[in-house]
């Protein structure tokens, strides 16, 4: 499979690519996408219909806008979630232990902020 590496976008001046995930929101300055790959989320997005921090899903999809780069924040990740509850357009093939089939869910690029070396600072990334 293909294996797209996502660059995060960042903002507030020089030095913010080398700022850890855990200085920056849980987001990472570069994510590994390919379809298939197991992927943790990296934060609570929807905690009342199971989209926590550290769920396990699988990505189905990745969808950019047209024209751009493999590299640049795609519009959305599309992963399957067996522990999401929520409302959804689609759904993987039914297998025995999912026979509706696991939802999926698209995942947006998030934006955290942050301080570091005295300068404020944000990163978008993928939260997976």
């Amino acid at each position: 499979q293909p294996v797209a590496r996502v660059q995060a976008k960042h903002d507030g001046g020089t030095g913010g690519a080398k700022v850890p995930a855990d200085e920056a929101g849980g987001l990472d300055n570069h994510a590994y996408l390919s379809r298939g790959a197991k992927v943790m989320l990296t934060r609570n997005l929807w905690q009342a219909q199971g989209l926590v921090n550290a769920t396990v899903e699988t990505v189905e999809d990745v969808v950019w806008l047209p024209g751009s780069s493999r590299s640049d924040l795609p519009l959305a990740v599309l992963v399957s979630c067996p522990t999401y509850t929520g409302p959804t357009r689609w759904k993987t093939e039914p297998r025995p232990d999912f026979p509706d089939g696991i939802p999926i869910v698209p995942i947006p690029a998030v934006k955290s902020t942050f301080e570091h070396d005295g300068k404020n600072m944000s990163r978008t990334q993928t939260p997976l």
